[in-house]
């Protein structure tokens, strides 16, 4: 289950009817800067959570895929809840996603594609 997120780099994000049916949610950040998790697609509501990352973090495996740019995997972290319908937020199985150290030498915007694994846990 964990190469999925490195199979996922691979293919760009289909536009298709069916695999946008198959979407279960999306990620943003408020505008203070807190990740926010919209589980909510019309047809169904799975609800939504703001979390915010918990100060101790788990560095990727040093075998985990560094992604397109090779700077490395993000950390696996957990996500606490401040607001919403879940208690916690994981993000494991990390592909890509480290960003340059500094935009030196970059001109105009860039994306950084990485893939994981969230998963999402409640109490109610």
């Amino acid at each position: 289950m964990a190469r999925v997120t490195e199979i996922a780099l691979d293919f760009a994000i289909p536009q298709r009817p069916e695999i946008t049916a198959r979407l279960i949610g999306h990620h943003e950040f408020t505008d203070k800067g807190v990740p926010l998790f919209k589980l909510d697609l019309g047809t169904i509501n799975y609800g939504y959570v703001q979390a915010k990352p918990d100060p101790i973090k788990s560095s990727a495996p040093k075998d985990a895929v560094k992604g397109p740019n090779q700077m490395g995997s993000v950390p696996w972290l957990k996500l606490n809840a401040v607001e919403g319908d879940y208690t916690d937020v994981y993000r494991v199985n990390t592909a890509g996603g480290m960003a340059p150290k500094t935009c030196q030498g970059i001109q105009g915007s860039f994306t950084v594609e990485y893939s994981a694994q969230y998963f999402f846990y409640a109490t109610k």
